[in-house]
């Protein structure tokens, strides 16, 4: 289930799925603000397909991920903290050691089971040294494992802040099995809402050009 929601791809899903589409959409508004952003995926399918459109709408990408050599890494990083890309495509295991304090935006499609990795992730962007306000969107499909897994990444979190403070936790934990974690998950869904792939490629067309346009007036040192 999990791997569906992260990488629909490769079961047999269409690539335009609501999640891709929200992604593109963001990115997007980011590009029209003349800002960069980072999108962090746990699986290489979803950086494949994002690099993919992008490239069709000529936006500008690095990579960074298992899928490539430290050495390629280490100068696709380097492009993007130079502002030479727009769009940084970032597995979510890959984040340690880099640092984007221009970079504004940090877009998450998809995340791991421990909280470290999130936050790891997530501070690539959200740095001390930041030059302006930082926003950080983690897309999860309604109703469905992903929003189990966000929460029980906070939960992790939030227990091991109590523990480093040497506080008491007051309530009991539960303990959760993958068969419970399946009947959450059935239950769920059966309430959520379902937006139909076909809808989401015909909106493909006017998002192309969007993006194109936003990635033709690219300026960084036009950011609002």
């Amino acid at each position: 289930l999990r791997q569906v929601t992260a990488d629909p791809l490769a079961y047999g899903q269409s690539q335009f799925t609501p999640k891709t589409m929200t992604v593109l959409q963001l990115i997007q508004q980011c590009l029209d603000k003349h800002e960069q952003v980072v999108v962090v995926s746990a699986r290489h399918g979803m950086t494949n397909v994002l690099e993919n459109l992008l490239h069709e709408c000529e936006v500008s990408t690095a990579r960074l991920d298992g899928s490539m050599s430290s050495r390629m890494q280490s100068q696709n990083s380097q492009d993007f903290k130079d502002q030479d890309v727009q769009v940084m495509l970032m597995g979510i295991k890959c984040a340690m050691g880099h640092s984007y304090p221009k970079c504004p935006n940090l877009i998450c499609t998809s995340l791991e089971w421990s909280y470290g990795t999130k936050e790891q992730a997530f501070g690539r962007v959200h740095r001390v040294n930041s030059e302006k306000p930082v926003n950080i969107w983690c897309v999860l499909n309604q109703e469905s494992i992903e929003e189990t897994m966000f929460s029980r990444v906070n939960d992790k979190q939030e227990s091991a802040l109590l523990c480093l403070h040497g506080k008491r936790m007051t309530r009991k934990p539960v303990f959760s099995t993958p068969e419970d974690i399946l009947a959450e998950h059935l239950i769920d869904y059966s309430k959520g809402e379902t937006i139909k792939e076909s809808d989401c490629e015909q909106e493909w067309p006017l998002l192309r050009s969007r993006l194109y346009d936003a990635a033709k007036i690219f300026d960084p040192t036009l950011a609002i």
